[in-house]
């Protein structure tokens, strides 16, 4: 038998994470939950491991080069002070499990800057966007089911997704949650809007684009929605000598969103679960995307959906959709951990110069407020603070900053680490966002082939 090439399996396994990241929570094996984490292992985990464990022998030969580089050292005490954390880790067994992960993204890192490789990054990034392409497809599936009632296990809608929640059911693809995906297509969604501007676009760069926004928004994801904003907000600012292209996108932008409202009223009337109708969807939609501030009920429907909301008996409501419009209890909930983590922070100067240790959060939480030890902040920037402590927080901020300043040729991509950067307030954890980490340090070296523009290809079809 013809023995494999390690390095051709290395390059072939790094660009097939542009996909299996898709695929963070299903499949899934799963062995319980112990010292407050879930012991779970993904395909995407899976990938990084042997990707991690394959480039090794590319990282040893490179090293030299490597620690001549700014980036690794700046990274490296990152996760150097992730590991010395565990010294006083609250929760050690969930701290060596999450330093494994931070490891592993670094160690990818180190390959990725090791090979230096545009087509094998183009190629990554190309995977990824079909990817994020077939997970729609599989999104619409979703919604379509959901409206049906075809069963969860074929559907693979998450418990708080189905169809009788708001009457139309929110995708999830093979996330854990709908933010989630919403996240996972935020880095393809922003390539296609810096392909368009950077070249003359053409039919299947607008189809992409108009696509993964159409799912995007039916993921009802307003972390990922607002992080979209913010980001096309600068994209249009950069690139305002190419006006005209701008406007094209927004309205691209703007008609997905109309085909979004008109899916989810669609699906709200096919949906015999309920007695909804197309208005009610798109109504629902509009109220739960404006954080309430927008409602295009009557008087009378909100009277009656405050009446049935408020009526325990389950008979009388058993034909509506569980829910009238916005939920606030996702963003109160949101607010008071971050509330509790700010406490945490605070009742201790060792808190908050050097953490609790990584992984912490959890038995903090437990101890001073009654939580879960699964619990978790939902803020990047407050976990790591409490985790890590100030030291931690600011070795994070010389990251993103670094960030910044390498790819300052090249302002476009900053984009994207403004969605994400948008998007950590809204969630924490490393497990179900390993597509952040991989698409900003792979965007990070793509950025050294820059033409004298300032533009490189993200994708090459032509591969």
């Amino acid at each position: 038998m013809r023995r494999i090439n390690r390095c051709v399996l290395t390059e072939f396994l790094f660009v097939a994470l542009g996909v299996l990241v898709y695929f963070s929570y299903f499949p899934l094996i799963s062995f319980g939950d112990n010292a407050g984490m879930n012991l779970e292992v993904s395909l995407i985990e899976i990938g990084l491991v042997l990707v991690a464990v394959l480039g090794l022998l590319d990282i040893w030969r490179a090293r030299k080069s490597l620690l001549n580089k700014k980036s690794v050292w700046i990274t490296g005490a990152f996760v150097v002070w992730n590991v010395l954390s565990l010294l006083w880790a609250v929760n050690i067994a969930r701290g060596i499990m999450t330093t494994g992960i931070i490891g592993l993204l670094w160690i990818i890192f180190l390959w990725v800057l090791a090979k230096n490789d545009k087509k094998i990054l183009q190629k990554f990034f190309k995977v990824m966007v079909w990817g994020g392409v077939a997970m729609g497809v599989f999104a619409l599936w979703q919604v379509i089911g959901g409206a049906l009632g075809v069963r969860q296990s074929f559907t693979m809608l998450c418990n708080t997704c189905v169809a009788n929640i708001f009457g139309f059911a929110r995708p999830n693809g093979f996330a854990i949650e709908p933010q989630f995906f919403g996240s996972l297509l935020l880095a393809p969604t922003l390539i296609m809007a810096v392909q368009i501007l950077n070249k003359k676009p053409v039919w299947k760069d607008w189809s992409i684009f108009g696509f993964l926004i159409l799912v995007l928004f039916l993921t009802m994801s307003r972390g990922a929605i607002y992080a979209l904003v913010l980001a096309g907000v600068l994209l249009g600012v950069l690139a305002w000598r190419k006006w005209r292209t701008v406007i094209a996108e927004v309205g691209i932008v703007v008609l997905a969103f109309l085909v979004g409202l008109v899916i989810q009223g669609v699906a709200t009337q096919m949906n015999s679960q309920v007695s909804d109708s197309f208005a009610d969807g798109v109504t629902k939609s509009i109220h739960q995307l404006s954080l309430g501030i927008i409602d295009l009920r009557s008087e009378a429907e909100i009277e009656i959906e405050e009446e049935l909301e408020a009526n325990t008996d389950k008979s009388s409501t058993e034909n509506s959709a569980q829910l009238g419009g916005y939920v606030e209890e996702s963003t109160d909930i949101r607010l008071s951990l971050s509330d509790m983590a700010l406490k945490a922070i605070m009742d201790s100067p060792r808190n908050f110069i050097v953490g609790v240790g990584v992984g912490g959060t959890g038995v903090v939480f437990a101890e001073l407020f009654g939580t879960s030890l699964l619990e978790i902040t939902q803020n990047e920037y407050l976990e790591i603070w409490l985790e890590l402590g100030v030291i931690g927080l600011l070795l994070f901020g010389a990251i993103l900053v670094g960030w910044l300043v390498g790819t300052r040729n090249m302002k476009f991509i900053w984009v994207v680490l403004l969605a994400y950067g948008v998007q950590w307030v809204f969630f924490s954890g490393y497990p179900n966002a390993l597509h952040i980490y991989l698409t900003l340090g792979s965007l990070y070296v793509l950025k050294g082939f820059q033409k004298g523009s300032g533009y490189v290809k993200i994708i090459n079809y032509e591969q």
